[in-house]
């Protein structure tokens, strides 16, 4: 649960005990005449709830806050330089400075796919995967298995094709293994915090196929 969950959350319970007060208060002074004017017990009362309608707004306002915040810190692309550098390897360089405050909770992989327009990005199993890499605050360069015997990657026979990058923040007790898809990062409490295209022909993956 983020903090914008918990801000709402705290809203909610702060509003709910509100409404018990204004109700209870309200019984409790049916069938009294009505004073002429404010008195210590109706003062205690205005004041008290005042008070939990600032704090309910408070709670609204840091989660909308930090709501805000998030998306603007999910589109912060810390990827560089990427491409391939060896027969169906590839590799992508992130700038980890501004993740430092992560490096005890996170780690990060490399996934790359190819991207076909019938088929669901975040569904999609056929992807080449790095190990996983430690945040140093440094530049780290991630890269895929060299030259693997049994590629993932789902190729047929064209004159070039759309690659699709992704720069992942995992937890620290998972491993890459675990990501089959992009439907598990979020599922396992991660993130993609990168992510690039790049079309490049056949003859640059180092393959061929026979006819």
């Amino acid at each position: 649960m983020t903090s914008a969950d918990w801000g709402m959350w705290a809203a909610t319970a702060l509003a709910a005990v509100q409404a018990i007060y204004a109700m209870l208060s309200y019984h409790a002074s049916r069938g009294r005449p009505m004073p002429s004017k404010l008195t210590d017990q109706n003062k205690k009362v205005i004041i008290i709830t005042t008070a939990m309608s600032l704090l309910c707004w408070m709670g609204v306002g840091y989660s909308l806050y930090d709501r805000r915040s998030s998306r603007i810190n999910e589109c912060i692309d810390y990827v560089g330089a990427y491409g391939i550098h060896g027969p169906l390897t590839f590799y992508a360089a992130v700038d980890t400075s501004s993740l430092l405050d992560k490096k005890d909770e996170y780690k990060l992989i490399l996934a790359v796919r190819v991207n076909y327009a019938d088929i669901d990005p975040i569904t999609d199993t056929a992807l080449e995967k790095s190990g996983e890499y430690i945040i140093t605050g440094e530049l780290v360069r991630l890269s895929t298995r060299p030259a693997p015997a049994d590629p993932k990657l789902r190729l047929f026979e064209a004159k070039q094709y759309s690659l699709l990058y992704y720069v992942i923040m995992l937890p620290h007790k998972y491993t890459s293994a675990n990501v089959i898809s992009l439907a598990d990062v979020e599922r396992l409490g991660g993130k993609i915090i990168g992510r690039k295209a790049q079309t490049v022909p056949l003859s640059s993956l180092g393959i061929t196929f026979k006819p």
